[in-house]
């Protein structure tokens, strides 16, 4: 944990002077088509991390157990019931588990990797539907937009509904959960004095890191596209960042910055749109943003109230597929409005 802090406490001193000395005037030469490359990129980091979680699962859950493989060859071979029974095969095989290494697999199950297709796409086909559902011609103007806000809650509780309590026979891995000591500072005074130098590259790498994804966020967040009529303060935003990131050290918390996709669909919950045609396709065009603090300190208040109250129960009850379809609905989501993919 001192470590940690230390790192973050160089990311704080080169993000602090990153602001100072005007450093985000450079991304003027960051152009629209580097912005939503960026943009694209992390869309497809996302699928890939729903895929890989997918892939990890299939590996261990996708096999044959060595008790169905000799209950099997017990049914074709009766003779061998005046040798051993049925019983004593089951017990034997799982007594002897440890003895058999990697190929033996207690938790061979291909429903369960058939379930987490189901409930991965499942989640994401239902959330991409219900976002889309604006676009419609059944209900009122209203009712679709409440429909197309709340399309990721409404999937997930329909996504785990299902996997609970009507497909509850069937084991899936839930959403786990650490419990985390209390509010403390970290004891960076037993940190060893050689240990400084170390963190130094460390948190100079961070704090590149943190300014190129906080200042591509703040660029596509301030597009002309989203005509927004406060205009952008990347120095200010810069500064703020690195005395907030400070204190998160100081306690031996993540560390956070502007994120794609978050920030710019933020942007998208908070505008009006409607459909034009535009060079003889359809596009969604914003008419006006409700430039507003309001959203974004009631949603990050209401996460801090979850870390009390919603963790680990009722959370724990979310399975993993669901979260891996929550991925790709994120990814997806993301790229509407994103012109290179669109090309």
């Amino acid at each position: 944990l001192p470590f940690y802090t230390a790192c973050g406490m160089w990311n704080w001193f080169f993000l602090t002077l990153f602001s100072i000395t005007n450093l985000p005037t450079f991304m003027k030469y960051c152009y629209r088509s580097v912005e939503e490359t960026f943009a694209l990129f992390v869309a497809l980091a996302y699928v890939v991390d729903a895929f890989k979680a997918a892939y990890k699962v299939f590996s261990l859950h996708y096999c044959e157990s060595t008790v169905n493989i000799e209950i099997s060859s017990f049914h074709l071979n009766p003779t061998h019931t005046d040798e051993l029974n049925l019983g004593d095969m089951i017990q034997n095989a799982s007594g002897n588990s440890s003895d058999m290494g990697a190929d033996f697999h207690p938790e061979c199950s291909k429903e369960a990797c058939l379930l987490l297709i189901i409930l991965m796409l499942g989640t994401f086909w239902l959330g991409f539907t219900l976002f889309n559902f604006n676009r419609s011609p059944y209900l009122d103007s209203s009712k679709r937009e409440i429909l197309s806000g709340y399309a990721l809650p409404f999937s997930v509780l329909a996504a785990t509904f299902l996997a609970k309590f009507i497909l509850g026979d069937i084991h899936t891995d839930n959403f786990k959960f650490d419990h985390f000591p209390h509010f403390a500072i970290s004891p960076i005074q037993e940190l060893p004095w050689w240990s400084w130098f170390i963190s130094l590259p460390i948190g100079f790498f961070m704090s590149i890191l943190f300014f190129i994804d906080q200042n591509v966020s703040g660029s596509l967040v301030c597009s002309e596209n989203n005509k927004l009529r406060k205009g952008p303060s990347f120095y200010w935003d810069l500064f703020l960042l690195a005395q907030i990131n400070l204190v998160l050290a100081a306690l031996g918390f993540p560390l956070v910055h502007g994120a794609l996709p978050h920030s710019p669909m933020h942007v998208q919950a908070l505008a009006d749109t409607e459909q034009r045609m535009n060079q003889g396709v359809m596009q969604d065009v914003i008419i006006r943003v409700r430039e507003t603090r309001v959203s974004a300190l009631v949603s990050h208040g209401m996460i801090l109230l979850s870390m009390f109250y919603l963790l680990p129960s009722p959370l724990d009850f979310i399975p993993i597929p669901v979260l891996n379809g929550l991925f790709l609905y994120i990814a997806a989501t993301s790229l509407r409005g994103n012109e290179l993919f669109d090309r």
